[in-house]
């Protein structure tokens, strides 16, 4: 069974994985063969969750409908970023080839991304959220390489407290939920702000 899909999706995705996590399933960027012209692609270092919907272009007219399974990031770092679509193809036994790179994907259940992107977005739940800057920083590229933007390009971020902020372009295509750090946390470690010595000024 081959195909070729979207080769943005899986860079995007490269930047929300983890690395060297004891939990393998988040090494790696998760596909699922939604219908025969999309799947979805994701991953996630557990505070942070890219997802898209990728696009296919079936050339060999095989259906690899309700197909996933997780594609580990090394295989993903070495795809040519030229290519607008790279061929993947099913060899049976958890094993593929993905642009003549042949791996095992990596056992593990992805977490259930319906749980985490929120399913209404209300005026009601948007608050001022604290975020770690590397995480913003990530979720930008993540961005950027989708949409193949430069990299001085900013996305609107939604934030709602302490429920999971979301950075977007405008549409529902493609999206990452970031956690916030809570507000509990500065007010136990940190407490408040001092203002700088203006003697110094």
């Amino acid at each position: 069974m081959k195909t070729q899909i979207e080769t943005k999706s899986l860079l995007a995705a490269l930047n929300c994985s983890a690395t060297k996590d004891l939990r393998s399933y988040l090494n790696g960027v998760y596909v699922n063969f939604k219908t025969a012209e999309r799947f979805t692609c994701a991953s996630t270092n557990g505070h942070i969750l890219f997802v898209s919907i990728g696009q296919i272009d079936n050339l060999y007219n095989d259906d690899l409908t309700g197909l996933s399974l997780i594609i580990p990031n090394e295989i993903i770092k070495k795809l040519n970023k030229k290519k607008l679509f790279v061929v993947f193809e099913s060899l049976g036994d958890n094993r593929y080839i993905l642009d003549d790179q042949i791996f095992t994907a990596i056992e593990g259940k992805f977490l259930q991304i319906s749980r985490v992107v929120p399913e209404t977005l209300n005026d009601s739940e948007i608050a001022v959220s604290n975020y770690n800057p590397e995480y913003l920083a990530r979720a930008q590229k993540a961005l950027n390489t989708y949409y193949q933007n430069k990299s001085t390009t900013t996305y609107p971020m939604v934030q709602r407290g302490n429920l999971a902020g979301i950075m977007h372009a405008g549409s529902n295509e493609c999206q990452v939920v970031i956690m916030p750090i809570s507000n509990s946390f500065y007010d136990k470690k940190i407490g408040k702000v001092q203002p700088f010595n203006r003697d110094f000024l």
